[in-house]
């Protein structure tokens, strides 16, 4: 019976860092998706400020 719990209680840990794995995966890729958006709003604010010269 304690074999079990044990079991039990270790495949809910793994279950738990597998889901907190893709939490931060999923943090991980909305932030490159941001900084890329942002570089290409300041890339574009340059260009215009450029050809206004």
């Amino acid at each position: 019976m304690i074999l079990l719990s044990q079991d039990l209680s270790r495949a809910r840990i793994r279950d738990l860092d597998q889901e907190a794995a893709q939490l931060q995966m999923a943090a991980r890729v909305r932030a490159l998706r941001r900084a890329r958006r942002d570089a290409q709003a300041r890339a574009a604010r340059v260009r215009r400020i450029l050809l206004v010269r």
